[in-house]
């Protein structure tokens, strides 16, 4: 019984680490960029967590939970019966999340109503802001025609 509940928890943790680093691609680009082996002996890094993490493809042919696959959706009770909770404080922290800065509302999606309200602002305001020189410019050039007209 205790071997079957240490192969289920790392079952578990290595489908954690996939689930957050490898099956999205800004997730492998962030996992390669935080370079996890630097400083460490080649002997000392881990070749499953390469694989895990960084490639798009999941394959671990002699690894012993080589029948681990991606899913486009997880069910904590079932695919994560021991760290379910920490995964559930993870999902509410990043949802809790607002964006600073231009930049991060300009590419966070998490939220549809408040990301198609920035861009109607965006794309109305600016129309408006356009019109509303295009009149100044037309005004100030239809003054400057009746000034100029002996009348």
């Amino acid at each position: 019984m205790f071997q079957e509940d240490v192969d289920a928890f790392l079952l578990e943790l290595l489908r954690s680490y996939r689930l957050l680093f490898g099956q999205d691609k800004a997730s492998r680009k962030l996992f390669k960029s935080t370079n996890p082996f630097s400083g460490i002996p080649l002997e000392g890094e881990d070749p499953v967590l390469g694989r895990l993490c960084g490639r798009k493809i999941l394959e671990l042919p002699e690894h012993p939970f080589a029948n681990l696959t991606d899913r486009d959706y997880y069910r904590l009770h079932r695919d994560f019966p021991f760290l379910r909770s920490r995964i559930i404080t993870l999902k509410r922290l990043l949802d809790a999340g607002k964006p600073r800065g231009w930049k991060e509302l300009w590419w966070d999606r998490r939220n549809a109503g408040q990301w198609y309200t920035f861009w109607a602002v965006i794309i109305i305001g600016g129309a408006g802001i356009v019109l509303a020189a295009l009149q100044v410019a037309l005004s100030a050039a239809q003054l400057a025609v009746s000034f100029k007209t002996p009348g």
